[in-house]
């Protein structure tokens, strides 16, 4: 008889592991059933909690539990799902970060004493940035971006068209929105983190991520996270 595990055997022994991982970050007190473990953890996607949910109902699949006796295992899953859900156990154990997934570059921080020019050159291209982080005077940061450029420029638009002055960028700071915003977060930002940010799950979605060593605007930036890097944030994910 072989000893090697059957696809089976290797998913519930993922599926276990996942159920053994929420509930020991949940600090669960008893049995927790996994579909709630599942929907209560914040540490999973949308996305990635459907898929557990899905994966929860091919459990019960899988095992027969009769009346009198060890469940007994009726099916067997496909290994594209097996190895779905080992990739699932792995990356909830260990987090992918912001960080390694997108490898950025540290962004150029303006001052919001500087000309607007200065923002106009990082969106021009070959920079092509659609925000800039802003050092504020009292040290704190915030954020500039193409939107609140675009309602400075509208604000001194006349049938005559708009002038652009050399004015400073913390008059175009004025035109900001709530949407505008930016957050800042430590280097140690997963995956998961970041996208429950711009989704607006627990609040206003930032424009905007600022990464530094311990999410301090005081610090030197690491990168500039944002919306448009959520789809590979995902695909770290597997979803």
């Amino acid at each position: 008889m072989s000893d090697e595990l059957t696809n089976a055997d290797r998913f519930l022994d993922a599926f276990n592991g996942i159920e053994n991982e929420l509930a020991r970050r949940a600090k669960a007190d008893g049995y927790t059933p996994f579909t709630l473990l599942v929907r209560q953890s914040r540490d999973l996607t949308p996305m990635q909690r459907e898929m557990l949910l899905k994966w929860a109902e091919l459990r019960n699949v899988i095992v027969h539990t009769p009346r009198r006796g060890n469940p007994t295992l009726i099916a067997d899953p496909r290994i594209d799902v097996v190895a779905s859900i080992e990739t699932q156990l792995d990356l909830l154990v260990r987090p992918p970060r912001v960080l390694d997934i997108l490898r950025p570059k540290p962004p150029r921080t303006l001052s919001s004493e500087q000309s607007v020019r200065e923002f106009i050159k990082e969106v021009a291209l070959p920079n092509d940035f659609s925000q800039s982080p802003v050092r504020m005077p009292d040290g704190s940061l915030s954020l500039i971006t193409t939107n609140a450029f675009t309602r400075w420029i509208a604000s001194g638009y006349d049938d005559a068209g708009a002038i652009i002055e050399d004015a400073p960028i913390a008059d175009v700071l004025d035109y900001r929105e709530p949407g505008d915003a930016v957050k800042l977060a430590p280097r140690t930002l997963t995956a998961v983190q970041a996208s429950s940010m711009f989704s607006g799950e627990h609040g206003v979605a930032p424009t905007a991520i600022a990464l530094s060593h311990s999410g301090k605007g005081s610090e030197t930036l690491l990168a500039l996270v944002v919306k448009s890097d959520v789809p590979a944030l995902l695909r770290a994910l597997g979803v």
